[in-house]
C-alpha cells in the first residue's frame, strides 16, 4: 500500500470520529451560548428588581414589606442562577467527555 493509499484508507476511518468530534464541539458551544443568555436575562431581572426597589418601594409607607419581597425574589433569582449553571456544568461535562472519548479511540487506533 502507497502513502496515497495510506492517507485515503485513514481519512476515511477517521471520518466517524471527526464527525462526533464536531458535533460534540457544537453540543459544547451550544451549551456556552445559553449559560451566558441565561446568566444575562437573570442578571437584568435582578438590576430591574434592584431598580425597583431603589427608585420606588423603598420610600412608599411599606417599605419593610416591600424590601421582604425584594430580598426573597432575589434569592430565588440566585438560586435559579445556580442550578442553570449546574445544569450548564454538566452539559459541558458531557461534551467534554465526548471529545475525549473520540480522541480516546482515535489514539487507540481500530481493535
Amino acid at each position: 500500500m502507497n502513502s496515497k493509499e495510506q492517507t485515503e484508507e485513514f481519512i476515511e476511518n477517521s471520518h466517524p470520529a471527526i464527525k462526533h468530534l464536531f458535533c460534540a464541539l457544537s453540543d459544547y458551544n451550544n451549551a456556552l451560548k445559553k449559560s451566558q443568555t441565561t446568566v444575562e436575562e437573570i442578571e437584568k431581572s435582578k438590576q430591574m428588581l434592584s431598580d425597583l426597589f431603589m427608585y420606588r418601594d423603598q420610600w412608599s409607607p411599606n417599605a419593610n414589606h416591600h424590601y421582604a419581597q425584594y430580598i426573597t425574589r432575589i434569592q430565588a433569582l440566585e438560586k435559579q442562577m445556580k442550578e442553570a449553571q449546574n445544569n450548564d456544568v454538566e452539559i459541558l461535562e458531557n461534551a467534554l467527555a465526548s471529545i475525549g472519548s473520540t480522541i480516546e479511540s482515535e489514539q487507540k487506533g481500530p481493535e
